[in-house]
């Protein structure tokens, strides 16, 4: 893999809590490319979401669709854990990217993810289409 290579572009999204704002969520994201660099984004009201890249495929109305839909479907079953939403947080993100993927070339490839939570172990994930 060469990085620096134009074609070559990564987004990275943190997530979570700041405890020392009364449990504050936040979720920050930053999109790199070797010929430039956005402005990290960093959002802090509830329930919100930062899609990076592939805008002009519509990819923050993909994501938000897929997204409810996730949830409808948990809803639905009555069965409800503590990581439905973040399931359904990770199956909307990869939708995304993958419906974008479709339209734009320079879009997708494999998604690597991790997901830290305090008091237990780090998961790591791959998907590659």
């Amino acid at each position: 893999m060469d990085r620096t290579h134009k074609s070559m572009r990564a987004g990275l999204l943190v997530g979570g809590y700041l405890p020392i704002q009364k449990q504050a969520g936040f979720i920050g994201g930053v999109l790199f490319r070797p010929d430039g660099h956005h402005a990290p984004t960093l959002e802090t009201k509830a329930f919100k979401s930062i899609v990076l890249g592939g805008e002009e495929n519509k990819s923050q109305e993909i994501f938000r669709q897929v997204f409810e839909q996730e949830i409808r479907n948990i809803v639905r079953t009555g069965r409800r854990t503590q990581n439905d939403s973040l399931k359904a947080l990770l199956c909307a993100g990869i939708a995304t990217i993958r419906k974008v993927e479709q339209f734009s070339p320079e879009v997708g490839g494999v998604i690597r993810y991790a997901i830290l939570r305090r008091g237990l172990p780090c998961f790591e994930g791959i998907s590659s289409g």
